[in-house]
């Protein structure tokens, strides 16, 4: 308990204890319990009436206080802590009298009294147990001036919440016989109830319950009635007072009106109703979700069949009538019998078909010709963006599919023979390598056809922009070629090379400019500079500077912890828009004043937040670049976007209100530009040069899609059109000054307990997942099994029902540790799971190591941090994955233990750069651990994999090319 207390108190600021402590010598603490398992305790506030309820838990070594202060502890908790250290408080005992006495302090409490003879009970307030002996008048006007007979009294919000209660409904006569009388009229008592649920425990006579919310007094059961299904009403034990109040379980509740149909209550009248038969579909799909809604239902046999809540979908018909004529008809489906009719959203989906697809259910609509075909690539697209909800069916959308768009190819010339004649031979297929007729193609394009036949059948869409850049001198080089006999002369040979060698890479003018770049001219620095920059810093300010001038974006993605924040303040000009994840905004501003101090900075942030139109830097979050777009999204000379990957999902809020800023300059920071898979780079670059990588769809069908089938040609081009935008340079070739960083798998065996709990868990239910993704299934069951495994790999008490004083894993890593501490290093142990810290935690203090601990609920990350890059500060800090891998410095460690692998390796290397960055002195070591013989090993293979996909495009790095697939959910689980 002391060091509970001794551990809080240090966590207290100066100021903030000094308050407490003052409170606590004035009297103002009032302790109402006081056990092993919690205190609590109620402290007067000397300039207001509330007093504030503080709760500690020294087991959880946890405290909560319900005040609204923002430093964590509040003066309250340590009140609460100085009081209890001196002795100053006591637990409360009831007094013999409360009139005259010496108390200074009381606290309020409520009872319902059985009024004796009677089946009523009349509701009381209570001052330390004991009624008041004043009227009602004394005792609201003693609780609204906090004294009643010169006792102070500790009131809260919920006595408050009494007093306003009882102020509507006795206005007048506030007597104690006109509560008895109120106590009887039920919306006083609906008003009062809510209120004292909030409190907890109330009395009854000598004893306690609490409040529970209104019952029906009964409930409904299904039972077994030979081969059907008895439906009858059951009473349970309470205790029932005639105004209407019920005493059930331990709770007192308002008795209420379930609301019941008369069919309803005809079926539970006597014994009840039995339904048999097809009777049973009405049962399970009607009557009990009917019930449901009104009262509690028991099911008491194992034999009725579940109901199906899977939604309606809308199920679309599409048949081939003629050769160009296609039936398309709609209607709502449900997937069986026993589904539960959702008329909600059947109207909607009618709704969507009627408005967005023009057909009427019940009706079959016909189309012809052209108007077949795109109302086929309508439906498909419709289709695709809600496809739980939307059935296909039918042979006739194959017949009029459009499979995607042609792609233009002109094969190389190779080398000529004197006198010989080049050729020509245009080529316009899709990716599988269907082709159409180049002259009906290009037909098509003049006439603005959007849609084009395939020599083979089927349908191709027309491909405008390619066409809209060399249509006219295709079309001018077939002319030529049909005039000189399927030859084109000589002198139009360097056309047709340059021709082809643009056609085949898109890039090559954004290439050229690539090659411009190595003659960037030296950017001059800003007057308020001061910082030294480094060779590869003044480099990447050059490069900066060189696209800000030429309107265009940038994407710095160095390694971290090269100094990205220092280069883009040396690049930006005029009034600039910064946003950044919560945590480092306040480094923003800090790195601001200390390398450029003529910058007026505005930190856009918290409930006083406001916008100053003459600031040259505005530094907000990501979250409320969302909430306050309106506000956020004006005029910009620049805008910059820390760790970018934030915008990587271009469907959410965020990334949606980025690609809306204005600004003549945009700059995109990532150390790990491409973090779950290829797309990410699309959405960064739609912030950066709107267009540059063409609409969504058209980067997945040109790019993300061939290269994650192994196309690497797609890698290149895709390499080669971002290449003039994106700057990377990795720390081993801009930092030799920085020290190796080494990274080692630290495997270890697991016990035989381990061993057989993983395997039972394995067995038990891959093959189920393995046929369910098999047979295209969700992934969630997969996902789920997934999880488990590595949770079994690290300790198995992280799994639901499972305890254990320890695992392999956490005996190879106090081994390690102790290694390491003894040669005098420091070191960062991180773990996706806060529960497996919880678990590590109670070693390391057995092991006498002292530690500090950062996670999501975290709420001082800066003086953490402080702490641990003192000289003097703890040996080990214990880290999320998720709140520890951005926005801090810990070079004052130099060993990292990563606990558990995930697929995404990205994550893992900002964890690690934690520690090798700029400031570092001593050489890094980074530990993988790896249970032999577990998923973690094919976790590290599938790493793999994925960094040699990143690396193709992005150039170098180690963030993973692709999200997790059900391809490697296969993998992973055989």
């Amino acid at each position: 308990m002391q060091g509970f207390l001794s551990d809080l108190q240090k966590g207290t600021l100066p100021g903030v204890w000094s308050k407490g402590v003052a409170l606590a010598r004035s009297g103002m603490v009032q302790l109402e319990k006081c056990g092993e398992d919690e205190i609590l305790a109620r402290v007067r506030n000397p300039d207001r009436p509330v007093s504030a309820k503080v709760q500690l838990w020294p087991h959880d070594e946890d405290h909560f206080c319900d005040c609204s202060e923002k430093a964590n502890p509040c003066f309250h908790v340590a009140a609460c802590i100085a009081a209890l250290k001196s002795g100053a408080v006591q637990l409360p005992t009831p007094a013999p009298e409360l009139a005259g006495t010496a108390r200074t302090t009381g606290s309020l409490r409520y009872r319902f009294r059985r009024v004796a003879g009677e089946r009523r009970l009349v509701f009381e307030r209570l001052l330390d147990g004991r009624p008041f002996p004043e009227s009602l008048v004394s005792t609201i006007g003693g609780i609204e001036s906090s004294r009643l007979s010169g006792v102070k009294i500790a009131a809260t919000q919920e006595d408050f919440g009494v007093d306003r209660v009882l102020a509507v409904f006795l206005p007048s006569a506030r007597t104690t016989a006109a509560l008895e009388q109120l106590s009887s009229r039920r919306e006083f008592l609906e008003k009062l109830l809510a209120v004292l649920r909030d409190i907890g425990q109330v009395e009854i006579d000598e004893g306690s319950v609490s409040i529970g919310s209104p019952t029906t007094a009964f409930q409904v059961e299904v039972r077994d009635a030979g081969d059907g299904f008895r439906l009858v009403a059951s009473q349970e034990e309470l205790e029932l007072f005639t105004n209407g109040l019920v005493l059930q379980r331990g709770q007192l509740r308002l008795l209420r009106d379930p609301g019941l149909s008369d069919e309803e209550r005809r079926m539970l009248a006597g014994q009840g109703r039995v339904f048999r038969g097809h009777e049973v579909r009405t049962l399970v799909t009607e009557v009990l979700p009917s019930l449901e809604r009104k009262v509690p239902v028991t099911i008491q046999t194992s034999r009725l069949p579940r109901v199906d809540e899977t939604p309606p979908r809308a199920k679309i018909e599409l048949e081939k009538l003629g050769d160009f004529e296609l039936g398309v008809s709609a209607s709502i489906e449900y997937s069986n019998s026993f589904s539960l009719r959702d008329p909600k959203i059947e109207q909607e989906l009618l709704r969507r078909v009627q408005f967005e697809l023009h057909l009427v259910p019940g009706h079959r609509a016909r189309f012809a010709g052209v108007q077949a075909i795109e109302f086929a690539s309508r439906i498909r697209d419709y289709a695709s963006r809600d496809p739980e909800s939307t059935a296909l069916s039918g042979s006739g959308l194959q017949h009029f599919a459009v499979h995607g768009e042609l792609s233009l190819e002109i094969p190389p010339i190779g080398e000529l023979l004197p006198g010989a004649s080049p050729r020509l031979d245009l080529r316009f297929t899709t990716a599988a390598g269907q082709a159409a007729d180049p002259e009906r193609v290009l037909s098509a394009w003049r006439d603005g056809a959007s849609l084009v036949p395939l020599l083979d059948g089927g349908f191709a869409k027309v491909p405008r922009e390619a066409l809209a850049r060399h249509g006219r001198i295709l079309q001018r080089l077939l002319d030529l070629q049909e005039r000189h006999a399927g030859k084109l002369p000589r002198y139009a040979v360097h056309e047709l090379s340059a021709l082809q060698h643009e056609v085949a890479d898109p890039s090559a003018k954004l290439q050229e400019m690539a090659d411009q770049f190595r003659g960037i001219p030296e950017a001059p620095l800003p007057q308020d500079l001061r910082a030294d920059l480094r060779a590869y810093q003044r480099q990447g300010v050059n490069w900066l500077v060189y696209l800000r001038d030429s309107g265009m974006g940038a994407l710095l993605a160095d390694d971290m912890g090269l100094g990205k924040t220092l280069q883009a303040l040396c690049a930006i000009r005029g009034r600039t828009l910064i946003i950044a994840p919560a945590s480092v905004l306040q480094g923003w501003a800090d790195q601001a004043q200390k390398f450029r101090p003529g910058l007026r900075v505005n930190l856009y942030w918290g409930p006083q937040r406001r916008l100053d139109p003459s600031a040259d830097l505005t530094v907000t979050s990501y979250g409320l670049l969302r909430q306050d777009e309106t506000i956020l999204a004006t005029e910009w000379d620049c805008a910059i976007l820390d760790e970018a990957q934030m915008i990587k999902n271009p469907e959410s809020q965020v990334a949606r209100a980025a690609h809306r800023i204005r600004a003549s300059f945009r700059i995109a920071l990532s150390g790990t530009p491409v973090e779950n898979r290829l797309e990410d780079l699309w959405s960064q670059f739609e912030f950066l040069n709107s267009g540059l990588l063409g609409s969504r769809r058209d980067f997945q069908e040109e790019w993300s899609g061939p290269i994650l089938r192994g196309d690497s040609t797609a890698a290149v081009r895709l390499r080669r059109r971002i290449h003039p935008f994106i700057l990377r340079r990795l720390k081993r070739d801009v930092a030799p000054e920085l020290p190796p960083k080494t990274e080692v798998l630290l495997h270890c065996d697991l016990s035989d307990d381990e061993r057989e709990l993983y395997s039972a868990l394995l067995s038990a239910t891959r093959r189920e997942v393995q046929e369910s993704l098999d047979q295209g299934g969700s992934v969630f069951s997969a996902l789920e099994l997934l999880l488990r495994l590595r949770q079994a790999s690290c300790h198995a008490a992280l799994l639901p029902g499972q305890k254990a004083e320890t695992s392999a894993k956490l005996e190879v890593l106090l081994e390690n540790l102790e290694t390491t501490l003894a040669e005098g290093h420091r070191a960062l142990v991180f773990s996706q799971w806060t529960s497996m810290l919880d678990l590590i935690e109670p070693k390391l203090r057995e092991a006498g190591i002292r530690f500090s601990r950062l996670d999501g609920s975290t709420a001082d990350r800066a003086a953490v941090v402080s702490e641990f890059q003192s000289p003097d500060g703890p040996e080990v800090m214990l880290l999320s994955l998720k709140a520890g891998g951005v926005g801090l410095t810990l070079t004052a460690a130099d060993h990292v233990f990563l606990m558990d692998s995930w697929w995404n390796p990205a994550v893992e290397d900002q964890a690690a750069d934690r520690v090798h960055r700029i400031g570092q002195e001593n050489p890094v070591l980074v530990c993988r651990m790896v249970a032999r013989g577990t998923v973690e090993e094919k976790i590290l293979e599938l790493q793999k994999r994925k960094q040699a996909l990143a690396q193709s495009v992005v150039g170098t790095g180690s963030a993973a090319a692709s999200g997790i697939t059900r391809e490697d959910l296969q993998w992973l689980l055989k």
